[in-house]
């Protein structure tokens, strides 16, 4: 955590036993109440500050904006809000709160939305008194909010609440959220709130009375993350391979309770994004026809991969997707260099994050999807990085994501929309996913979602992670009292080295299907 090394100065307001403070930070500075343009009133148990000025620089600096905040108790606790202006546009509003947390040393910052799904979607907080205190906002409007504990310059221990505004909507005006203290209560009655208001705001519904489910998925218990083409070009499954694979499991387990997942269909994992076309290396369009129609003949379902978000920087510029590219809030291009491909012990910042939120990208990738759905009769769509939410001020990613998914599920029926990864925003427009394994069988998301293992599971023997670039990740037997739903890594050498290992993860699967499935 990066904190200041002066006292900033803010004035602080007293209110049923706490101190608020507020600020306004821009995309050039922060600011703070100046205490010689503010005024304070109480009326009928309603705290109201406001001012026509603010200082910064720790109150060697004064500039004019306006600031009110209003805080009140309600029967369920203490509210409050701010609205701000400011000749800067605004980034986000911080509100500080002394005297509510417990001293914590760990100075851990808390975000939301996040795709750390054991991480609360909204503040927890441990206070002096030994009890837990919960802050609410008042909707589940993307707005990026970010909480900690700390000890301020001043030596004392503070409550960090900071909500930017929409990154699309960022202006010379704020409002912020009305938020409520919820003091000493029940974590779960308060999480019922959250996924009520999830509920009431974004549609999300219980597993069981999901309609975004295929029937067919139902019924499976076991997914095969297939590895076709990696980013060298290594072939680890032709088609007709993969086919011949498909025929073994398929006379040792019913196939309709089978899952194909394709990685690398369309040629050089990563590189070819977003071309969307299958690989030559692999078969190509006959091999790719012949597998699928043989998967549906043994009953089984496919469903290929397709970036949300990826596109090699050589494909954006020949495709002319340059508007698409995801920007900082700050208008500078995004930099992926998250991932090495090549073993040079250096990242390689070949592909770039588009954002779907621009027209004619998502047009692409729906035209894309469209195309290989009719061609090959595929059964849903994998969307790689769907939980992506960058600080895009141009398009909002988050909206794009939901108008190209409602295109899908119009066009298609009995059609699964199988997301990498997502934060509890996500969950009512993607029922499943393969990141959430780690999950324990009563977290909330089960309620909701369904999700597998990460593509980045090793396969039976070395642990190869095949397309992904994990590289190895030691092999592990999956077990029947995980809710997540078994799967299996298949690279160039799972079938004719480790074919005893398959027959375990089948077997297994079956006994998960028995109890998770029933």
């Amino acid at each position: 955590m990066q904190k200041f090394g002066f006292d900033f100065g803010d004035p602080y307001y007293t209110f049923d036993g706490l101190q608020f403070a507020f600020r306004v930070c821009t995309l050039e500075n922060v600011y703070g109440i100046n205490p010689d343009t503010a005024t304070s009133s109480m009326t009928n148990g309603r705290l109201t500050i406001e001012t026509g000025g603010y200082q910064y620089a720790g109150g060697q600096k004064t500039c004019p904006g306006t600031l009110k905040a209003d805080i009140h108790k309600r029967d369920d606790g203490v509210c409050f809000h701010v609205k701000a202006r400011h000749h800067e546009v605004i980034k986000g509003i911080t509100i500080l709160i002394r005297h509510l947390a417990a001293p914590d040393e760990e100075e851990q910052i808390y975000n939301w939305p996040t795709l750390d799904l054991n991480a609360p979607s909204f503040p927890h907080i441990n206070t002096p008194d030994g009890t837990t205190s919960f802050i609410l906002p008042d909707s589940t409007i993307l707005r990026h909010r970010r909480w900690a504990v700390y000890r301020e310059y001043s030596g004392k221990w503070v409550f960090n609440l900071t909500e930017d505004e929409a990154y699309t909507e960022q202006s010379h005006e704020m409002t912020g959220s009305q938020w409520t203290l919820l003091r000493d209560r029940d974590h779960h009655a308060v999480s019922g709130i959250w996924y009520g208001m999830l509920a009431k705001e974004r549609g999300l519904r219980p597993w069981h009375e999901r309609s975004d489910i295929p029937e067919w998925f139902r019924e499976v218990s076991l997914v095969l993350n297939m590895h076709c083409e990696g980013w060298t070009g290594h072939v680890f499954n032709t088609f007709d391979r993969q086919l011949d694979i498909l025929k073994w499991i398929a006379d040792r387990m019913d196939g309709r309770r089978v899952l194909v997942y394709l990685a690398g269909w369309d040629g050089r994992y990563y590189w070819n994004y977003p071309i969307y076309k299958p690989s030559t290396a692999c078969g190509g369009e006959d091999g790719l026809f012949r597998m699928i129609e043989g998967a549906h003949k043994l009953g089984m379902h496919v469903v290929p991969m397709f970036g949300v978000i990826a596109s090699n920087y050589k494909n954006t510029k020949e495709m002319g997707f340059q508007k698409a590219v995801c920007r900082t809030a700050y208008d500078l291009e995004e930099i992926c260099d998250w991932t090495g491909w090549d073993e040079d012990l250096a990242t390689e910042p070949i592909w770039q994050p588009l954002n779907v939120g621009e027209a004619e990208f998502r047009q692409h990738l729906l035209h894309r999807i469209h195309s290989i759905t009719d061609q090959f009769q595929t059964d849903g769509v994998v969307l790689d990085i769907s939980g992506w939410l960058p600080k895009d001020p141009r398009h909002d990613l988050f909206n794009g994501l939901s108008q190209l998914i409602r295109n899908l599920q119009q066009r298609y029926e009995d059609y699964l929309i199988f997301g990498e990864n997502g934060s509890d925003l996500h969950w009512s427009m993607i029922p499943f996913y393969h990141h959430g394994a780690h999950l324990k069988a009563d977290h909330p998301f089960f309620t909701y979602c369904r999700t597998a293992y990460h593509l980045w599971q090793g396969a039976p023997g070395r642990g190869s992670t095949g397309v992904f670039e994990g590289g190895l990740n030691p092999y592990q037997a999956l077990k029947v009292d995980n809710p997540a739903i078994p799967t299996l890594a298949i690279v160039q050498d799972t079938l004719s080295s480790h074919s005893d290992e398959m027959e375990k993860v089948i077997d297994m699967s079956m006994k998960w299907g028995d109890r998770w499935l029933s």
